[in-house]
């Protein structure tokens, strides 16, 4: 069956043991918890919108941050995509949307912190909106 599974039904059929696993064409699956295969390494970069570091797999790993260094979230998402941006550096970084975009309803262009060695769940809830959950 295609289509998308949003977070919430996910966390329901998942609740209630009504399903074990997913997969998809994206090679996503779904059992105790969200596996999603593209898993990238980047370095932060830059100290604005215009200059951070662009990636574009589901799960970022940033290795080098100095606390105003960043990384944007990708061009071209629907609503319901799920990014987790893990920060490994030992300093904060940046993670900014789109100009267009908000994070928590904070301008793309202004950006949220993720602390050092901490990480952000990002879930594409509207066209043009973000929720960010940070650790």
């Amino acid at each position: 069956m295609a289509g998308k599974l949003s977070l919430g039904r996910m966390k329901a059929l998942l609740a209630g043991n009504a399903m074990t696993s997913i997969s998809t064409a994206d090679d996503a699956t779904v059992g105790s918890g969200l596996v999603l295969s593209d898993v990238g390494t980047v370095a932060a970069s830059g100290s604005n919108i215009a200059t951070a570091q662009a990636f574009t797999t589901h799960v970022t790993i940033v290795t080098a941050a100095d606390g105003t260094a960043g990384v944007k979230l990708p061009t071209g998402t629907t609503t319901g995509e799920v990014y987790v941006v893990g920060n490994h550096a030992a300093a904060a970084l940046k993670l900014y949307a789109q100009n267009s975009e908000t994070l928590n309803g904070v301008v793309g262009a202004t950006g949220l912190t993720i602390g050092a060695s901490k990480s952000a769940l990002c879930v594409k809830s509207g066209a043009t909106t973000w929720t960010v959950v940070l650790s």
